[in-house]
């Protein structure tokens, strides 16, 4: 599987993807139902008019909830999301079941005030901000637009506006993950000569952006057999429970969890001489120098400081970022295969 899932095929943003060289992953509708956990995936494409090039697919997604579920846990875990308009041509309005005075609600994300309205076609001068994805974009160049994202009451930055402060590309924030949404048309064949290094560099950075990114992907599902052969049942159940927390945005719960383990296993392995500070040093001595301590040792110790000092203070899961939770669960795992 590769870090880049596509949301049906035959898009303009397929044949960037082709252009650029970036694998991916074309999703179809039998995968909304198959996949149960999008972090197999960092970056998730909804490309434009994908409602009339994939109407099966947009009909499964719409209609099924716990897909919607199954975004935010992606977000809220540091996934990052790009989002175009799922129908944009005057006749893509007429043809489409969902349009609503030429709006069309995207409810199937978990953010579910946003709409977008079809405007006349126009060719509009942008104002910039300093976000790194328009690094490339030029002072008051200009993009057509079809219509504009509705981000009323949606906390947003924007990233490229109009004169009037519209958005035309807005970031999103949902936990520790994001959406990208944009309005302005990216024409693969019809590029004007002076904008078409502008429009792929453009798309290239909208793609580094969602590679250049940390997700939860630590999981002990394919260990804890051998956590339940070596240690028993109780100890590889608390990895079972610390997957599921994490699963269920329980990030403190999830982690205590897998430390409980950590510590059981460790003290274990010392034959139950001591505590657990007496037992990692039982378990991985240190070197006759005190700051030449073997990484294991360090590592462990680590992670009893880190429990002891982040997750079993006061934080709460809004407050945990991603990189705590990863470098944390990454470390557990990395010593209980070693011992293994």
């Amino acid at each position: 599987m590769t870090s880049i899932g596509l949301f049906g095929g035959g898009s303009e943003e397929e044949r960037y993807l082709q252009l650029l060289k970036y694998r991916y992953y074309v999703l179809d509708e039998e995968d909304i139902t198959s996949i149960l956990d999008y972090r197999i995936f960092k970056l998730l494409i909804f490309p434009s008019r994908f409602e009339l090039h994939s109407k099966k697919l947009y009909d499964k997604i719409r209609n099924n909830n716990i897909f919607t579920k199954k975004i935010e846990d992606f977000l809220r875990k540091g996934g990052k999301i790009i989002l175009f308009p799922p129908i944009e041509l005057p006749s893509d309005f007429q043809f489409c079941k969902y349009v609503k005075k030429n709006s069309i609600k995207i409810d199937w994300l978990p953010i579910y005030r946003l709409k977008f309205t079809r405007k006349n076609k126009a060719s509009v001068i942008v104002k910039k901000s300093n976000h790194p994805l328009i690094k490339n974009i030029k002072k008051n160049s200009t993009f057509e637009r079809y219509g504009y994202f509705d981000f009323t009451d949606i906390p947003i930055y924007s990233i490229l506006c109009n004169s009037k402060g519209k958005s035309l590309l807005a970031e999103i924030k949902i936990g520790s993950g994001s959406i990208i949404a944009g309005s302005m048309k990216l024409d693969f064949h019809n590029i004007a000569p002076q904008n078409a290094r502008r429009t792929t560099e453009f798309f290239r950075n909208l793609i580094q952006w969602g590679l250049n990114t940390i997700t939860y992907s630590i999981c002990f599902d394919n260990i804890v057999d051998g956590v339940s052969k070596k240690y028993g049942r109780k100890i590889s159940n608390l990895l079972r429970k610390a997957d599921q927390k994490i699963l269920d945005n329980d990030f403190i719960n999830g982690c205590e969890y897998a430390f409980k383990a950590f510590e059981l296993i460790i003290i274990e392995e010392s034959n139950h001489k001591t505590n657990l500070y007496g037992a990692i040093n039982i378990v991985f001595p240190k070197t006759a120098k005190i700051h030449n301590s073997k990484p294991e040792n360090t590592i462990c110790h680590s992670i009893r400081y880190a429990r002891n000092s982040k997750f079993h203070a006061v934080k709460t899961d809004d407050e945990i970022i991603v990189e705590e939770v990863e470098y944390f669960l990454s470390a557990i795992k990395y010593i209980i295969r070693i011992l293994l």
